[in-house]
């Protein structure tokens, strides 16, 4: 982990406590290569709070799929875009359904 890296990963575990570890290095990974590259996350269009974040995972061979899901970062929102088999899916948590 850079130093860049690390003061981001240190800031999100401040903000965010309950997330794991694992997930809050490779968030502060993301965020530190998309500065360096000077990218810029698309904004949510559920709340227009957070951005949508790009998360890969493995197939069902162990192939990696490079994004599968996007998510919102936002702990409120929780909507994410999702690829299973060429369907797209779009859901939202169910606290924002009920309007909480």
């Amino acid at each position: 982990m850079n130093k860049r890296e690390r003061a981001i990963y240190l800031q999100l575990c401040k903000e965010r406590p309950w997330a794991a570890g694992a997930f809050n290095r490779r968030v502060a990974q993301a965020l530190a290569y998309a500065e360096e590259v000077e990218m810029e996350w698309p904004k949510c269009t559920a709340c227009n709070k957070g951005v949508m974040l790009p998360l890969s995972d493995y197939g069902q061979e162990g192939s990696a799929v490079i994004v599968k899901v996007w998510a919102c970062n936002s702990r409120l929102c929780r909507y994410t875009i999702r690829v299973d088999k060429g369907i797209v899916s779009y859901e939202f948590a169910q606290e924002h359904r009920n309007g909480r």
